[in-house]
């Protein structure tokens, strides 16, 4: 019967199989296989209920395409039919109502549904039986050939790759849908991070305005500017394709800006250079980093200028084979670190910062003040 390898050929081409159509893809294989050996019904079983039960998830009748599905067969009324296919043995009969191996399913299955001969074949997945394809003559007996029952395996496999198939692709989109509801769940929370730092931000501004004296305002300014630093890179997070990396460029040139708005140099004119790469730092970096900057141009702006109107900050950050470099400099009257950080709870959060990131840094004095700081990536 060389038109057996004919169906088996097309049904390995089968697109509803390969794409995981699972109900259009089992009425293929079961109706490709009756008529491949001229039978008038095939249906398809999976055990289920702890595999107690078998439930009949798919028939095809070449004489009644409305047949109904059968109802469940349980283990307790057929246990020996149960023993048989738990072998993985192929139940062959010609008379199924007289033949042992199925005469338990007399009045329950081949009666109500006309059932003469019968051809069970076990379905297995990774070597566990899922359940059976059922080839049944109803007309009258049948002597199942050897070839007919080569093919009949060749169409059990077929099912299980199909019940396969269509397990991977709800596995995938199951994992699709968890991973745009962790997505959202992650906007959400970076939002309201954000949110909420902007929150303290302003109750911060609020103390500010009680401040009795300007050295006072700066302290919650200057604890101000730190929040702003965090808060900042959530909304980037909140913006982002991706949660745990950030465009440090991005991130760094939004942390620039908001202190040159925030920090007061009255009757002084400093400018700020940036020679910034684009470079893509995970948040675990990029917020102490951040920090850092912050401390450092903020120092800048207070210090280095007390004796000059004009002024520049340069601000670079390279990256080469995974190493950080980052600079800031400027071309005040240079700072004397050791004096100033005993006065500076900002060297003291610069310190503990550059323990964080495992970096170096190294500070001169030449025509200004240079920080170097560097790690690996």
């Amino acid at each position: 019967m060389p038109e057996l390898f004919d169906i088996v050929e097309h049904l390995s081409k089968s697109r509803k199989i390969r794409d995981g159509n699972f109900d259009e893809a089992i009425y293929e294989i079961l109706s490709s296989a009756s008529l491949a050996i001229k039978t008038q019904r095939v249906n398809a079983w999976l055990l289920v209920n702890n595999h107690n039960e078998l439930k009949c998830i798919c028939n095809y009748d070449s004489a009644n395409p409305n047949l109904p599905l059968a109802p469940n067969l349980p283990k307790t009324l057929i246990p020996k039919y149960f023993d048989l296919i738990t072998r993985r043995e192929i139940v062959l009969t010609n008379n199924a109502l007289k033949n042992p191996q199925s005469s338990e399913l007399s009045e329950i299955y081949l009666k109500p549904f006309n059932v003469h001969s019968l051809m069970d074949i076990p379905i297995h997945i990774g070597g566990e039986l899922v359940g059976l394809v059922c080839f049944e003559n109803t007309k009258k007996s049948r002597v199942w050939t050897e070839r007919e029952q080569k093919f009949g395996l060749v169409i059990a496999q077929m099912i299980s790759l199909a019940i396969e198939t269509n397990a991977k692709q709800k596995a995938k989109l199951e994992l699709e849908k968890a991973l745009a509801e962790q997505k959202i769940l992650l906007q959400e929370v970076n939002h309201r991070v954000k949110n909420n730092l902007a929150i303290i931000s302003s109750l911060i501004n609020m103390q500010a305005e009680k401040a009795q004296d300007k050295y006072h305002k700066n302290l919650f300014q200057e604890t101000r500017n730190r929040l702003m630093s965090i808060a900042a890179v959530h909304e980037l997070l909140y913006q982002s394709k991706s949660y745990s990396e950030v465009n440090f460029k991005k991130y760094l040139n939004q942390i620039i800006d908001n202190l040159i708005d925030s920090i007061d140099i009255k009757n002084k004119e400093v400018k700020v250079e940036r020679k910034i790469e684009n470079i893509i730092l995970p948040v675990s970096i990029a917020i102490p980093l951040a920090l850092i900057v912050n401390e450092l141009v903020t120092n800048s702006f207070k210090h280095a200028f007390k004796n000059k109107k004009n002024g520049i900050i340069i601000i670079s950050l390279s990256e080469k084979n995974k190493q950080i470099l980052l600079m800031i400099s400027d071309n005040g009257s240079g700072i004397d670190s050791k004096k100033i950080q005993k006065e500076s709870v900002g060297f003291e959060i610069i310190d503990a910062l550059i323990g964080q990131l495992n970096a170096s840094i190294i500070h001169k004095n030449n025509n200004g003040s240079a920080y170097e700081i560097s790690f690996k990536k």
